[in-house]
């Protein structure tokens, strides 16, 4: 297996795994069943977004962020507790792994 096919694989198993702690997050806050596709959809229109504008991620989720805003505050979130370096580390883990 070559380097993009096993950057495929961690990328759909770890897409699985967001899709799934966002679908937990909509259900903690009452959404119900409907959070698994709310979830699901919301990231399928997100990579959608992403594709088919041509920027880069970042320079999409800036965009979309307002100062003082809801969207930066998760964001903030995020980034305080460290996502991007667990994505990477759970990315390489699995490429070395397959």
């Amino acid at each position: 297996m070559d380097i993009k096919e096993k950057l495929r694989c961690a990328a759909e198993e770890l897409t699985a795994e967001f899709v799934n702690a966002l679908s937990l997050a909509g259900k903690e806050l009452g959404l119900g069943e409907e959070a698994d596709m709310i979830a699901a959809q919301t990231v399928l229109g997100s990579a959608e977004l992403i594709k088919q504008s041509g920027v880069h991620p970042i320079e999409l989720a800036d965009r979309v962020c307002s100062p003082g805003g809801t969207t930066i505050e998760g964001l903030l979130s995020l980034k305080k507790d460290g996502f991007e370096g667990v994505v990477t580390s759970s990315a390489e883990k699995i490429i070395e792994s397959k």
